[in-house]
């Protein structure tokens, strides 16, 4: 606790300024008509708050509170749905696109003249691969298996020997290039 709070003469005083700041706000509610929707709310003492316990010379008689004027009342207006209003705007959109651009497609130039297409001739040449060859290619696969799996035994020793003989064969068979 602060030193203040304790002292009693402080404690009055901050009573006194609360009830003026009330006060204050009181006048200013009669002054705009607002006094019937205040409350008073007392953080110190709610007795305190009580109208016999204020001063008199404080608060003069209240004037009165000001006629409220009757402003015009105005109907609201039902508002209607925007969605149906987008979709119709959109729609407007495509056909307006739909049309230009069948308009700009009709604009363009027809082609002169059809050209007969060239008769195109493809020579396929098919290669004929020897036998031999696709046995070299099965050893060398199975060489290179043996190979990876790190076994060095008589059969990577037999797969490298008929890989060998087996891709002199294809060399032979293989026809001349050019």
């Amino acid at each position: 606790m602060h030193r203040g709070d304790q002292d009693p003469v402080d404690r009055e005083r901050r009573k006194r300024e609360v009830e003026e700041v009330r006060r204050s706000f009181t006048a200013v509610g009669r002054r705009l008509g607002t006094l019937g929707q205040q409350r008073r709310f007392s953080t110190v003492n709610p007795v305190a708050v009580q109208p016999e316990a204020r001063s008199a010379k404080a608060d003069p008689a209240p004037p009165a509170p000001p006629a409220a004027l009757e402003l015009p009342t105005v109907q609201p207006v039902p508002r209607r749905p925007t969605w149906p209003l987008a979709a119709v705007v959109l729609g407007l959109i495509f056909a307006v696109g739909v049309l230009l651009g069948r308009g700009i497609g009709d604009a363009r130039p027809a082609p002169a003249s059809r050209a007969t297409p060239a008769t195109i001739t493809r020579t396929v040449t098919r290669s004929v691969v020897p036998p031999s060859c696709l046995t070299a290619v099965q050893r060398a696969d199975e060489a290179i298996h043996l190979l990876v799996a790190r076994v060095r035994d008589q059969r990577l020793s037999d797969s490298l020997t008929s890989y060998a003989a087996e891709s002199r064969a294809c060399r032979k068979a293989a026809p001349e290039p050019g």
